[in-house]
């Protein structure tokens, strides 16, 4: 039977082929024929982002898309729209921030976000920190005729299924008439939410016909809404921007918002309650809002009475998606555990233990763990799980053993600054024996400068059998090898390699000695060379001999591997300013993270595989002049200079650029 060449397959197989393209390649892709090209189409504008700044931009970009969608015959493949920015009134047309605008607006991408641990964000770099607009609604209205040419687009849009509305201006009447009388299976995600007419007698009819709208899917009220949205009145917004949604909103799926506001601000929301604000809206009998997605993210810790207001507005037992974006107080988390039958439904689980950030005065100790233990067993086995904090090795025995067997994406963020199970050789391995289906996992672990105990850790990490997206937080301080974390007791003990050079004590740093700021700078130092060491160790482990208990389990490449380096400048003692500065420059010299991924392709019929390193997050460090003299002597201790240039004045002015990392050591 005679090979079907490139560009006569199936469209159905090339369909699944651009499916599995990054934008690079699919632009690669689009370029072998016609008929790829119009397979590529359909990938390639099924994401629009259009960033708003005044209505010149905007008519420019419009102009832009629809020359471009037009010449490529996809306006029927864009499923996606996000919309970000700020639409200046006509009076500010000119600002200074519409010229920054202008050059922003030029940048046009798709992005698109599937993850149930993050909160949408497309934005352009600065436009997340933008206020909402504070105007009065009918001001905002007598501003809509900016937003007709994007209502022009829109219409054009017919297979449109998601819009995405980040912009700090209200949303716009003439958008809202598209979506209702065009576009009725379009869902709008609100990503800026704010009622502006609270305050008023009666409720706007724009922003009730909002509230109302069988459309409207997400709402996420950012954190200014509480403080900003009115000068002259502080809204009680845990109320009035849940209940009024909740209670209209006929299709809405997914909630965030801010909630349990601090003692301050809730001083004067007692004082101007929010019910009086709502009398006249045609808010039915209470009824339970079923809800698909939930992220609470409290000012200070979460209390009982706050998930106690909650479940009163939301069918707990719908909820796939829970995240508890702040710590959540003892008596929360006691409460969650008394009603775990509402949580019948959830598959995916983020919460903060972050013990830093409980209210001044509140013991945290062993029951917080028990606690967080028992709500933990208390729930279904979970698919994805995230932890922000440090969990006891009890907690952690509950994640293993109840919701491992299940789970595809595990986030475990371990701080250095709090206690908690350090995930070195041995819990990683307990992981790897109860996980066997995970796919995605971000952890932080120990460097040992490339030793046996780190290289291990490597491996096993591998022996995961569908492992396949790795982030690792890589701990550069040693602080886990500190004995003790009281203040008035030696907290690094010397190690037994430290030679006479390295016990001496690093001048301005108490009982920190020069070996100890060499580890640390050896332990940052990841260069390309390693970062591919690494990457290579890690898949290695994908060849060992699976477990018997898990021999059914396929296994699969590790495709993206992400190295970050953190913790080289964290001190338990107070240091003072100078000192510290001069450190962070040190580290940055040598502090590189990477992103590793890995791709597979076909090559004279033999099947090939690359890796691509890509270098992110190193912000260069270096000073005039070099390096102080303590500095220097440790530095040059690690990576001397060829015996030539030892005095030499231009290596000094080069020393920054002669480092490289430790290689890993061999098995």
């Amino acid at each position: 039977m005679p090979s079907l060449q490139f560009e006569e397959l199936p469209g159905e197989i090339l369909q699944q082929i651009a499916s599995c393209l990054d934008a690079n390649s699919l632009n690669a892709f689009s370029l072998t024929s016609q008929q790829c090209n119009e397979v590529a189409n359909m990938f390639v504008f099924q994401n629009m982002c259009i960033s708003i700044w005044n209505r010149e931009t905007l008519r420019q970009d419009i102009d832009g898309w629809s020359r471009t969608l037009e010449r490529r015959s996809s306006f029927q493949h864009v499923r996606r729209l996000q919309i970000g920015g700020q639409m200046a009134y006509a009076s500010e047309e000119t600002g200074p921030g519409n010229l920054l605008g202008l050059k922003q607006s030029r940048k046009r991408r798709a992005i698109d976000s599937d993850d149930d641990f993050d909160l949408v964000t497309f934005l352009e770099p600065g436009l997340d920190s933008l206020l909402p607009d504070t105007r009065p609604p009918q001001e905002a209205w007598a501003e809509d005729d900016a937003w007709i040419p994007l209502a022009n687009l829109m219409r054009r849009l017919s297979a449109l299924r998601d819009l995405v509305y980040a912009c700090t201006n209200q949303f716009p009447p003439c958008l809202l008439a598209v979506l209702h009388e065009e576009l009725p299976c379009c869902r709008l995600d609100m990503r800026s939410f704010a009622l502006r007419s609270l305050d008023q007698e009666e409720m706007d009819p724009q922003e009730l016909a909002l509230v109302t709208s069988p459309c409207l899917h997400a709402v996420v009220a950012p954190p200014a809404s509480y403080t900003l949205l009115r000068e002259r009145i502080l809204i009680y917004l845990q109320e009035a921007h849940l209940r009024i949604p909740l209670a209209l909103a006929p299709n809405l799926k997914e909630v965030s918002i801010h909630c349990s506001l601090p003692t301050e601000l809730k001083r004067d929301v007692d004082k101007r309650s929010a019910r009086s604000l709502m009398q006249g809206l045609p808010l039915t009998k209470p009824k339970l809002a079923k809800l698909r997605s939930l992220s609470m993210r409290p000012w200070c810790p979460l209390r009982q009475s706050d998930l106690e207001e909650w479940s009163k507005r939301i069918d707990f037992s719908c909820l796939r998606v829970l995240k508890f974006e702040g710590a959540l107080a003892e008596g929360a988390l006691a409460w969650a555990t008394a009603n775990c039958l509402q949580f019948q439904s959830l598959r995916s689980l983020l919460i903060d233990i972050n013990l830093e950030r409980m209210e001044s005065g509140e013991k945290v100790g062993d029951n917080y763990d028990k606690q967080l233990s028992y709500f933990l067993l208390s729930l279904p086995p979970l698919t994805k799980l995230r932890v922000v904090g440090n969990v006891a090795l009890e907690t952690l025995g509950v994640i293993l053993s109840k919701h491992g067997p299940s789970l595809r994406k595990l986030w475990l963020q371990r701080n250095v600054y709090q206690r908690g199970v350090l995930y070195d050789f041995a819990v990683v391995d307990w992981l790897r024996q109860c996980c066997p289906l995970l796919e995605d996992l971000r952890l932080t672990i120990p460097r040992f400068k490339g030793n046996a105990s780190e290289v291990a850790i490597y491996r096993t990490l591998g022996a995961i059998p569908r492992l396949q997206t790795l982030k690792l937080r890589l701990e550069c301080s040693s602080a886990h090898l500190e004995p003790s974390a009281d203040p008035d007791q030696d907290l690094l003990s010397c190690d037994p390699s430290f030679d006479e050079f390295d016990r001496q004590l690093f001048p301005g740093f108490g009982d920190m000695r020069n070996g100890d700021i060499r580890d640390r700078l050896i332990n940052t130092a990841i260069d390309e060379t390693l970062a591919r060491a690494i990457f290579q160790c890690i898949s290695t482990g994908k060849k060992k001999k699976k477990d018997p208990a898990h021999a059914h389990a396929p296994v699969l490449p590790l495709q993206k591997l992400e190295l970050v380096p953190i913790n080289a400048d964290y001190f338990r003692r107070r240091v003072s300013h100078v000192l510290l500065g001069e450190h962070f420059q040190m580290v940055d010299i040598v502090k590189q993270s990477w992103v590793l991924e890995q791709y597979r392709y076909v090559h004279l019929d033999d099947l090939q595989k690359d890796v691509t390193v890509r270098q992110i997050e190193h912000i260069a460090g270096r000073k005039e002049g070099g390096p102080s003299e303590r500095y220097l002597r440790v530095f040059r201790k690690i990576w001397p200079p060829p015996p030539h240039q030892e005095h030499s004045p231009k290596w000094k002015g080069d020393w920054g650029g002669s480092w490289h990392s430790w290689p890993l050591q061999e098995a």
